[in-house]
C-alpha cells in the first residue's frame, strides 16, 4: 500500500490536520488514540483499528527512593487485578469477608494471615482498596474502558484466564504468600517491583553455576 506522510508537530495539529480530512488516518498508542477520539466533534463516528503494530505498557509510577510506597502501590494494582480473578467486585466484597471460605480470599480481604502488616499497613488494606474503587474490571471499565469517555476494550489488558485472553494476572506470591518469600535462612524481605526474577529474600539466588564456581573455590583453598 502506498502513502504519503503528513508530518506535523504535536498530537494538536494531527487531530486538527485529521478532523479537517487533511489526512485520511493517524497513528499512536491505543490509549493515546482514544484520549483523541475523544476530543473530536463526532467522537462515535471515529474507530481506532485492530491491528497493533507495537505495545507500549503502562502503569504506575513512584519516586525511586522511596521503595515502601513502591510497595505499596505495587501490591494494591495486583490485589485488584486478583480480586478479578477471584470474582470480587466494589459491590460483593463486604459480603464475601463474612462468608467467604478459601484460603486465597480470605488472606486477600485480610480475614486470615497478615499481608497488610508486612507492607507497614492495615490487615484489610487490600478489602479497603477493593471497596472504595473496585476490582481491576471496574477501574477499567469506568476509567478506561465503556463508562469513560475513552470507551477503549480491555483487549490485552483482559485477564489471562477471560474468553479473549489479555496479559493480565496477580503474581503468584501475590496469591500464595503475599509479597514476602522467606526460606530457612533467608531474611523476610519484599520482592521489589523491577527486580530480576531471580532475587528473592532480599539477596540474588544461587544459580547452579555460580554453586559450582563457589565450591570450587572452597576446593582450592583447603588443597
Amino acid at each position: 500500500m502506498r502513502y504519503r506522510p503528513v508530518v506535523v508537530a504535536t498530537e494538536a495539529e494531527a487531530r486538527e490536520r485529521y478532523e479537517a480530512d487533511a489526512c485520511d488516518a493517524f497513528s499512536a498508542d491505543i490509549s493515546a488514540l482514544a484520549a483523541s477520539r475523544s476530543l473530536l466533534a463526532n467522537p462515535g463516528a471515529h474507530v481506532i483499528l485492530p491491528n497493533v503494530i507495537s505495545k507500549e505498557p503502562l502503569g504506575p509510577v513512584v519516586r525511586q527512593e522511596d521503595p515502601a510506597w513502591a510497595d505499596v502501590v505495587a501490591w494494591t494494582v495486583r490485589a485488584l487485578i486478583l480480586a478479578e480473578e477471584l470474582g470480587l467486585s466494589s459491590r460483593t466484597v463486604e459480603q464475601a469477608r463474612e462468608t467467604a471460605t478459601d484460603p486465597e480470599t480470605r488472606r486477600l480481604l485480610g480475614v486470615e494471615g497478615e499481608l497488610g502488616v508486612l507492607l507497614g499497613l492495615k490487615v484489610d488494606w487490600a478489602y479497603q482498596a477493593i471497596k472504595q474503587v473496585g476490582a481491576y474490571h471496574e477501574l477499567f471499565r469506568r476509567d478506561l474502558g465503556a463508562d469513560s469517555a475513552l470507551k477503549l476494550d480491555r483487549g490485552l489488558n483482559a485477564l489471562w484466564t477471560a474468553p479473549k485472553p489479555g496479559l493480565m494476572y496477580a503474581p503468584r506470591s501475590a496469591r500464595a504468600r503475599g509479597p514476602w518469600r522467606s526460606g530457612p535462612t533467608a531474611p523476610c524481605r519484599p520482592l521489589r517491583p523491577g527486580w530480576p526474577a531471580a532475587q528473592a529474600g532480599g539477596r540474588p539466588l544461587r544459580t547452579p553455576a555460580r554453586r559450582r564456581r563457589g565450591r570450587s573455590k572452597a576446593r582450592s583453598e583447603r588443597s
